[in-house]
């Protein structure tokens, strides 16, 4: 993948039981599978996530997460199939920081990882994300994780 299209990036990662999950930058059409995922979330991760409880994802927020620049915000996701269909099972981002109106080198870091499968894909999605996202991925790259 070059920097100019990071929007392209994806990998397949294998797992302890044999099995595996694709790895790949999100994209708009993934609004209704990212909603999925919330709604499998119990209220305890969705609150370690959002500092906050929250019952559902609005529209805004469906767009703010899946239309990226890839360049200020970026996000991956872990993909298993089933039956033909395409189901999210994790998703890492980070959003750089904005300070005196200009995008920082610092960045804000989040995972979600479905808990049905929390302890299996954690250590292989955030491996796998955490090296893509700011080892010069996009075209101004954060060098300091906050």
């Amino acid at each position: 993948m070059s920097a100019t299209a990071p929007e392209s990036y994806a990998t397949n990662e294998l797992l302890r039981d044999g099995g595996s999950i694709h790895i790949r930058a999100i994209r708009p059409d993934d609004k209704q599978r990212l909603l999925e995922l919330f709604e499998r979330l119990s209220s305890r991760s969705v609150y370690f996530r959002f500092f906050q409880t929250k019952q559902r994802l609005t529209d805004e927020e469906l767009r703010y997460f899946t239309e990226l620049d890839f360049t200020r915000n970026v996000a991956l996701v872990a993909t298993l199939r089933a039956e033909r269909e395409e189901h999210i099972i994790g998703v890492g981002r980070y959003f750089r920081s904005v300070e005196d109106g200009q995008p920082s080198r610092r960045a804000e870091v989040a995972f979600t990882v479905a808990e049905r499968i929390r302890a299996e894909v954690s250590a292989r999605f955030s491996s796998s994300i955490l090296p893509p996202l700011p080892a010069g991925r996009v075209s101004t790259p954060s060098r300091r994780m906050c």
